[in-house]
């Protein structure tokens, strides 16, 4: 039997928490889209899967390793998901942690789209400033 989109996001979560970075591939499409929302270093429009992996190391590497996202809740079924998430992490000697939402669309059991947004945005862009 597949595996639910809900297992499939809930598996992509907990393997960015490992590191697993080749398990967080696996799960995406070829052509998949990120948004993420604000005005700051990593706000913007990533397309494919290999610009999606790139943003994942630059986000550990701005945060020197300390970048963390959990998990906290998904709701929806089918092919269109919401989840929310907390982040954390260290940025110049700085912690700093917010609150996402983000909205997942699967096409044949892989992440196609994704478009994350903030309760607080400015948090978020003060976090992921430019200096």
């Amino acid at each position: 039997m597949a595996q639910s989109n809900v297992e499939t996001l809930r598996a992509m979560y907990e393997a960015l928490g490992k590191g697993d970075m080749e398990s967080v591939r696996a799960a995406l499409a070829e052509n998949c889209h990120w948004n993420l929302g604000g005005d700051n270093l990593v706000s913007g429009h990533y397309s494919g899967k290999e610009d999606i992996m790139d943003l994942f190391a630059s986000l550990k590497e701005l945060t020197r390793g300390t970048y963390w996202v959990e998990l906290d809740e998904i709701s929806g079924e089918g092919d269109t998901l919401t989840a929310q998430t907390k982040v954390s992490g260290e940025r110049d000697g700085s912690y700093g942690e917010y609150v996402t939402q983000g909205s997942w669309m699967f096409i044949d059991g892989k992440m196609h789209s994704f478009s994350e947004s903030y309760p607080d945005e400015a948090s978020v862009d003060n976090f992921w400033r430019s200096f």
